[in-house]
């Protein structure tokens, strides 16, 4: 299933970096759809951390965790190599 914010990871991105510039202030209704934004990735980041903690793996031998990001990274249409 894929998440409904999936189609506007590069745009919520942006929008963070835009933010964390000291010389740009948000409006009221900004921060409003960010943070029903955030709210709404709630559940699925939450659901994706502790997938992360069920699979630990030594250094150098995470491959059922890199495995775990790709398709997360796939599942968002962001590119990877």
């Amino acid at each position: 299933m894929q998440h409904r914010l999936a189609s506007r990871p590069r745009v919520l991105l942006g929008v963070a970096l835009l933010l964390a510039s000291s010389s740009v202030r948000a409006s009221d209704s900004l921060t409003d759809a960010i943070s029903a934004a955030a709210e709404s990735a709630r559940e699925w980041i939450t659901d994706t951390r502790r997938a992360l903690h069920r699979i630990p793996e030594l250094g150098s031998t995470e491959h059922k965790t890199s495995a775990l990001i790709k398709s997360k990274l796939d599942e968002l249409g962001i590119p990877y190599q």
